[in-house]
């Protein structure tokens, strides 16, 4: 009878981790006049608010590397917002690019917590995210 029950299971676990997808989907925010365009990612396999990361990068919410860190971290159980600190549909060419975007000039560093503190209040309307627990990260991608 055990080694039936296990089975099953098994079986069970098996076949929920296999329907399990992770998805990402665009979410348009504002900061101001600045429309800005985050990606929320995670995993359906379970349908309960899970702990969140806002991810943010130099090079905005269309890199693939980046893209592939976020769903790293979905696989692993958070729910991700990738956050986008230059606006839609802008991608910086390189770090410095970046850098000037964001009003990074000397210890200046209005623009971004700004630009942090909306992607915090949109954690708030995002199902998936448990508010009360979410941490932020910056993942640097070296050219």
């Amino acid at each position: 009878m055990r080694p039936a029950v296990f089975s099953l299971l098994g079986l069970f676990l098996f076949s929920s981790a296999a329907l399990a997808e992770v998805v990402a989907k665009s979410v348009e925010y504002k900061h101001g006049p600045a429309a800005l365009e985050a990606v929320v990612v995670y995993d359906n396999a379970s349908t309960v608010k899970r702990p969140g990361v806002l991810l943010a990068t130099e090079w905005g919410t269309s890199n693939v590397e980046t893209r592939s860190k976020a769903a790293q971290l979905a696989r692993l159980g958070y729910a991700v917002l990738f956050v986008d600190l230059f606006g839609k549909g802008v991608t910086p060419k390189d770090g410095k690019d970046a850098a000037t975007r964001l009003g990074l000039a000397g210890k200046a560093r209005t623009l971004v917590r700004e630009r942090m503190a909306a992607a915090v209040a949109l954690c708030g309307k995002m199902p998936k995210m448990d508010v009360k627990t979410t941490a932020a990260a910056d993942y640097a991608v070296l050219a």
